[in-house]
């Protein structure tokens, strides 16, 4: 199936910054400042197919704690992710905060970590691969989540009503050794779109 999501050895993050003064966000660039990456890889295309990704697969796209790690305000580490990959997350995250993964640009999360300010480095990570984004705070879970309601909304994405209900039988079937919590998520991600469904083929029936 296009566009679906998978998990993939961490190679790609794409670093930033979060404006200090944010105003209306209606695109990625009003909230977040990007570094300049410079490898072939950020430049031909792997953000915008990421993006694609996560859009189309948005229903199974939550806000995740991990209070494990918290930055130098006290703020929680936070992931915006696909919760049915939770373990494969935590994983990657454990491997960056302790800087013992090979990237192909610098990242900078575990230096975030032990800061003491913060001060001139990024506090955004974008793992354009597994698609998911890193941060911290409450306030930045509240921005990321409206961010992606407006770019879905605005998005050019054909994506019928079942769609989301044919992709969690996909990642069921896919991926059987998801743990329980992975497969009650997606599971529960079925009913209220059959139920939606059903509503809609009725609607049409009536007079």
């Amino acid at each position: 199936m296009m566009n679906t999501l998978s998990s993939k050895p961490c190679f790609l993050v794409q670093r930033g910054t979060f404006k200090n003064h944010i105003q209306t966000v209606t695109k990625r660039s009003d909230l977040i400042n990007f570094d300049y990456m410079g490898s072939a890889e950020f430049e031909c295309g792997a953000l915008p197919q990421s993006t694609i990704r996560m859009l189309t697969n948005i229903q199974f796209y939550d806000i995740i704690s991990f209070p494990q790690y918290v930055n130098f305000a006290g703020e929680e580490l936070k992931v915006y992710g696909p919760k049915m990959f939770i373990s494969h997350i935590k994983e990657i995250l454990d491997n960056l905060a302790l800087d013992t993964i090979h990237l192909k640009e610098y990242c900078g999360l575990s230096e975030y970590l032990q800061s003491q300010t913060g001060d001139q480095l990024p506090n955004f990570w974008w793992d354009i691969e597994n698609d998911f984004y890193i941060f911290f705070g409450e306030e930045k879970a509240t921005m990321i989540l409206e961010l992606h309601r407006i770019l879905f909304q605005n998005s050019d994405l054909k994506i019928k009503l079942n769609h989301w209900n044919k992709l969690s039988k996909y990642y069921l079937l896919m991926y059987p050794d998801l743990d329980e919590e992975a497969r009650n998520f997606l599971m529960s991600k079925q009913k209220p779109l059959v139920k939606s469904l059903i509503k809609k083929k009725f609607k049409k029936k009536s007079p």
